[in-house]
C-alpha cells in the first residue's frame, strides 16, 4: 500500500469543515483517508492507496487527490509517498526462531516445536498490528506537472497500524 502525505491549505475563507467522510466519498476507488489532522494553517491529511507502484501510476492518484481537495476548497502543490508495508511475515520468522531457540533450551523436541508455533503466531498476529513506513517519493506540482524527488534509503520508521474506517 501507498500512503500519500499530504500538507492540505485552504483555498477560500471559509472552507468546508473536513472530515473523512466527506473525502472519501470524492476519492478514487481503492483510496481511503488514513488520517486526517488539523493543523493552524489547514490540514495534514494522508491518503491509503492499494495498487499504485510507477509514477504514471502515482500521477493520476494525485491528481484524482487534488481534484477532490479542490472540491472542498482546499489544495496542494507538494507532498510525501510512502510504501507501508506490515511486518506480519517478518515478526513471525523472528519470533518463531525465538521460540525455537527457547525450546531447544529444553533439548526437546516437542517442546521446541510447540514453542517454536506459538513464537510464530506471536509474531504473525504481533507484525499485522504494525506498519514499516518507508517514504520513496517526494512530490512537487510544476507548471509542467508533478515532478518526482526520489528519498534517499533511510532509516524506515515502525508505528502502530491505522486500520480504513
Amino acid at each position: 500500500m501507498n500512503v500519500y502525505r499530504i500538507p492540505l491549505q485552504p483555498n477560500l475563507w471559509g472552507p468546508t469543515p473536513l472530515t473523512d467522510e466527506l473525502l472519501n466519498g470524492r476519492l478514487p476507488e481503492g483510496a481511503f483517508v488514513h488520517s486526517l489532522i488539523e493543523q493552524p494553517w489547514g490540514h495534514w491529511l494522508e491518503v491509503g492507496h492499494e495498487g499504485a507502484s510507477q509514477p504514471d501510476e502515482h500521477v493520476e492518484v494525485l491528481n484524482y487527490l487534488l481534484l477532490a481537495v479542490q472540491e472542498v476548497g482546499y489544495s496542494f502543490a507538494e507532498g510525501q509517498i510512502t510504501k507501508v508495508t506490515d511486518r506480519a511475515i517478518e515478526m513471525a520468522v523472528l519470533w518463531g526462531l525465538g521460540g525455537l531457540g527457547i525450546g531447544t533450551a529444553a533439548e526437546n523436541a516437542e517442546v521446541a516445536g510447540f514453542a517454536s508455533l506459538v513464537g510464530w503466531l506471536g509474531g504473525l498476529f504481533a507484525g499485522s498490528k504494525m506498519e514499516k513506513v518507508e517514504p520513496i517519493f517526494q512530490v512537487q506540482l510544476t507548471n509542467r506537472g508533478w515532478l518526482f524527488t526520489p528519498v534517499p534509503h533511510q532509516a524506515t520508521q515502525t508505528r502502530p497500524a491505522v486500520q480504513p474506517a
